[in-house]
């Protein structure tokens, strides 16, 4: 066997070389190991300051590092916020245990995406028994979580956790899992945020007159619609939302026709 190829066999299963540049690409293997298994399992060590009310753990990095003036009394009214809006869910269960973790900054929040080019607003981890969700850039000051995109980037915390919280309590329950469309997964949460990134006035604007907009902010949008009609107006329960075989655009042109009939938008 040719000797180069013993070299990286021995590499590969037993991380030994007396090769310089296989024993440098040992070390770096390695390190990268251990960074995803902790951004994955235990991102929580990260962050400094912990705070924990119901099931929920809050947690965020210096105080100073967000807006340059918060202190604990600022991070645990938001918490306390965000709580509140959470338990009011309809798919809230309060013996799952969920931890929230605020970024400072776009760079902490694509380390714990593990992806440099993550611009959402947040990101949920439901890995049992592991449940953890990401804040991008957050200001407590103004309670609201900063996206990297060009546009419709910024989200109130109160509404973003409620989405994200939602989709942990879904595929918890059961309601969803991976075989579930995203227009009805995303929707439900978004239902469940009564908010959306994308200005509501202008996305029914758009709806209407049905035109297409390239934005996935708008997509969530739609799928607030879609959902929104198939359990306010048809009354159907989020189960039965996720049973009902018809496809997105159908249930968006019937919301579509309600709006006009009625001339009431639905949110």
């Amino acid at each position: 066997m040719n000797k180069a190829v013993k070299e990286t066999l021995v590499w590969f299963f037993f991380g030994k070389s007396k090769n310089k540049f296989l024993r440098l690409l040992t070390w770096i293997m390695d390190l990268f190991v251990v960074y995803f298994v902790l951004v994955w399992f235990i991102p929580g060590i990260f962050f400094r300051n912990s705070y924990t009310t119901g099931n929920i753990t809050f947690k965020c990095a210096a105080y100073s590092r967000y807006d340059g003036w918060a202190n604990e009394t600022e991070f645990r009214t938001v918490c306390d916020e965000a709580m509140k809006a959470i338990s009011r869910s309809e798919l809230y269960t309060a013996d799952t245990k969920i931890s929230v973790l605020f970024c400072p900054g776009h760079a902490a929040y694509k380390f714990l995406a593990v992806n440099p080019f993550e611009s959402s607003i947040g990101f949920k981890r439901v890995l049992t028994p592991f449940n953890v969700i990401v804040v991008n850039k957050t200001s407590f000051k103004e309670m609201t979580a900063h996206g990297g995109a060009k546009a419709n980037n910024e989200r109130q915390l109160t509404s973003l956790l409620s989405h994200e919280t939602a989709h942990v309590f879904a595929r918890k329950s059961g309601l969803v899992n991976f075989r579930t469309p995203t227009w009805k997964e995303e929707g439900i949460c978004e239902y469940m945020a009564a908010d959306s990134s994308y200005p509501v006035q202008e996305g029914w604007r758009h709806f209407l007159a049905e035109e297409t907009v390239k934005s996935h902010s708008y997509d969530y949008f739609l799928y607030r619609v879609a959902v929104t009609y198939l359990h306010d107006v048809e009354g159907l329960s989020f189960s039965a939302i996720v049973a009902d075989k018809r496809k997105q655009q159908e249930v968006l042109d019937s919301a579509r026709r309600h709006v006009k009939e009625s001339g009431k938008v639905l949110f």
